[in-house]
């Protein structure tokens, strides 16, 4: 009887690790104070507790969310704990095409998408689109820049793995973006689309014309709040081919996913 009652019980399944609580798994202090301050916070918001818990305050420690398998694209072959040290001021992922940091002041995930990993209309034509490198002031790396030198269709589109960011966060997505003194054709609003892991979408239409020249900008694109275990992709574009009018001058750096700054 035992061995078909045995039998009859449901098997437990093995749990992923992202669902079982970073607190599970501690990482190793980093020598960065600012990151070992990071990964006090994370503790303090995903396990809080008392200190008399028995937990030594050396390993009173979290991961960022779903850092692990995000660290996965990082450029750097160091160890994922080495690279803790680098969550406040930025690691490159993907060859280069995105930066991921956590913000101090929420320990929530941030990422910058430059132009490189965005899917840009005609963006291989030489024709219409230059790539200069321009110095990323955070960690003097050469970065490219997407400057347009002239189109009628401006399409621009980006998206993020939804299982990077943190969960119940307020999230804001912006474009940086940069236009010469001489361009010109952006008398006509642009429109800016987000759609969020869960298919929910928003646009809006924003004038650049009047903007301030010769120096970086951020346009909104929307803002959401996450959820928890994200299964799909944020999406995002800046879209100006409703007109037909040529265009030129613009330069973008890339697009930024953080926390709602107020």
């Amino acid at each position: 009887m035992l061995g078909v009652l045995t039998r009859m019980m449901p098997r437990r399944q093995p749990i992923p690790w992202w669902h079982t609580g970073p607190h599970l798994l501690k990482p190793r202090r980093p020598g960065n104070p600012v990151a070992g301050k990071i990964l006090k916070m994370l503790w303090d918001k995903y396990v809080g507790g008392n200190k008399d818990d028995g937990t030594p305050d050396e390993d009173r420690l979290c991961y960022p969310d779903n850092y692990l398998n995000i660290i996965k694209e990082s450029d750097s072959n160091a160890s994922p704990d080495d690279q803790l040290n680098q969550i406040a001021t930025g690691i490159y992922l993907d060859h280069k095409k995105k930066l991921y940091w956590v913000d101090e002041r929420t320990g929530s995930n941030c990422f910058m998408l430059f132009a490189r990993s965005l899917s840009i209309t005609w963006g291989n034509d030489s024709r219409y689109w230059d790539w200069p490198c321009m110095e990323d002031t955070k960690s003097n790396t050469m970065i490219e820049m997407a400057e347009l030198r002239s189109v009628f269709w401006l399409e621009v589109r980006g998206k993020l793995n939804g299982s990077y960011l943190s969960p119940q966060t307020n999230y804001e997505v912006v474009f940086v973006v940069k236009l010469k003194q001489e361009a010109h054709g952006w008398d006509r609003p642009v429109t800016l689309k987000l759609v969020q892991p869960n298919g929910k979408a928003q646009q809006q239409e924003v004038t650049l014309e009047n903007k301030k020249r010769e120096q970086y900008i951020e346009i909104c694109v929307g803002e959401f709040n996450s959820g928890h275990d994200e299964k799909g992709e944020l999406q995002f574009a800046l879209l100006g081919n409703e007109s037909y009018i040529g265009k030129s001058g613009l330069t973008i750096r890339g697009v930024i996913i953080r926390p709602k700054q107020y």
